[in-house]
């Protein structure tokens, strides 16, 4: 989300677990077991969303001041029930047969199913958009480190 406000771009996320708050089943970070209330569920989405935000509140802050050049996130904006706030399009990446969208998510959070790479198109060559084109600009990419990507990108943000 940082590199997207620097850019001003839009930004989707994607991600293969749930970040978003749920009545339904509890944050795979917080420990918890899937018997537990429904209130305690949803809380365990802050609690971990807290935790990981007061863990990295400075490096990501002193990143988005000296690298990004914009100006600090501030405690307690937390960015998982941020991008909610924002209602930041966001897609998990399991089966919804494995498991189904949370009825308490809300229109702009959805499970899209698994992805998976096409070996016979990656005989092709890439279209080249009309320069005119809004596909024409380069994406900004940005992997986790533990998603594996079939073309990462080829420029880092630098200083």
């Amino acid at each position: 989300m940082h590199v997207a406000e620097a850019l001003g771009v839009p930004l989707h996320m994607m991600f293969p677990q749930p970040w978003t708050k749920t009545c339904e089943f509890p944050h795979p970070m917080s420990g918890l077991t899937f018997d537990r209330s429904a209130e305690l569920n949803a809380r365990s989405y802050i609690a971990v969303d807290n935790v990981l935000w007061l863990g990295n509140a400075a490096m990501i802050n002193t990143w988005r001041r000296q690298v990004l050049r914009l100006k600090e996130t501030r405690v307690g904006t937390l960015s998982g029930l941020l991008l909610t706030r924002l209602k930041v399009p966001f897609s998990y990446m399991w089966s919804p047969s494995f498991v189904p969208k949370p009825r308490d998510w809300p229109p702009f959070v959805e499970v899209v199913g698994t992805f998976a790479v096409d070996q016979a198109g990656m005989n092709h060559p890439p279209r080249t958009p009309r320069p005119e084109s809004p596909a024409a600009r380069s994406p900004a990419h940005w992997r986790h480190p533990q998603v594996w990507s079939v073309s990462p990108p080829r420029a880092h943000l630098a200083r």
